[in-house]
C-alpha cells in the first residue's frame, strides 16, 4: 500500500507570490501524510525558487531548459517529471494560481 493517496504535480514559472499563496494553502487545508506535493521549477531564475528549496515538505525538480521549446512544451515536460517522480496511485496538476 502506498503511503501517500495523490501527488499533486505544480509547475512554477516566475510567480513567486502565487506560488507563496498556493503552497500555503495546500499546506494549510491537506493532510501532508496522505498527500505529496511535487514543484517543478521551470528555470524561473527569480525569488521563487529560493522560497521552493526553503521548504522540506514538498519534492523540488528543478528543470533546466531545452533550446527551442514554447512554453507550451516546457509546461507538459515539468508535468511529466513531476508524474515520473509521484509515489502515489494518484495524480493531480495543479497550477500555481489555484487556491485550495
Amino acid at each position: 500500500m502506498h503511503s501517500k493517496q495523490v501527488s499533486i504535480g505544480i509547475v512554477n514559472f516566475r510567480t513567486p507570490e502565487l506560488t507563496r499563496v498556493c503552497l500555503r494553502s495546500l499546506r494549510k487545508f491537506s493532510d501532508l501524510s496522505r498527500v505529496e506535493i511535487i514543484v517543478v521549477d521551470n528555470n524561473s531564475q527569480d525569488d521563487s525558487l529560493e522560497y521552493l528549496r526553503s521548504l522540506d515538505w514538498i519534492t523540488l525538480i528543478e528543470r533546466a531548459p531545452i533550446a527551442g521549446e514554447t512554453p507550451a512544451d516546457s509546461h507538459a515536460r515539468a508535468l511529466d517529471m513531476a508524474l515520473a517522480k509521484a509515489s502515489a496511485p494518484y495524480f493531480m496538476a495543479m497550477h500555481t494560481d489555484s487556491i485550495v
